[in-house]
């Protein structure tokens, strides 16, 4: 599996990081259909933010099946998205740091993996089915 990692440092405290922000709203637009292409993609499983106690720093991961398919997402939102991201940033004070990793994929996990989307009541119960089932020996 393969996990992208962007960590986001905010140097004052008067605006928002940009996932929460609302003060500009074409960039809150372009991110809303950036991610909602990404949570689309062949072979993406999630989307994680985490906020540091002292609210100073945000990280965002993803987590993809390969790194292949994560080398082969596209978006038509992407270069707009980080165009506008990267104004919001200079105009806030706001730092980006952005780091990849290929993580252990275990027999179990990689039995467990599906590539198509289920529906809530399916992937239920496969989670259940993952999390109670027992080791193979």
């Amino acid at each position: 599996m393969y996990e992208y990692t962007a960590t986001h440092t905010r140097q004052n405290t008067e605006h928002d990081f940009f996932i929460f922000q609302t003060e500009d709203k074409q960039l809150l637009d372009k991110q809303n259909k950036f991610r909602n292409d990404m949570l689309q993609a062949n072979g993406f499983i999630s989307l994680n933010a985490i906020v540091s106690e002292n609210k100073l720093q945000l990280k965002i991961s993803t987590l993809w099946e390969s790194e292949a398919t994560a080398r082969a997402f596209t978006s038509v939102h992407q270069a707009e998205f980080l165009k506008l991201l990267k104004a919001y940033q200079y105009k806030t004070g706001t730092y980006t740091a952005t780091t990849t990793a290929t993580l252990p994929d275990t027999l179990n996990l990689k039995a467990k993996k599906l590539s198509s989307r289920l529906t809530v009541a399916e992937a239920s119960k496969e989670l259940k089915d993952f999390i109670t089932c027992p080791p193979k020996k």
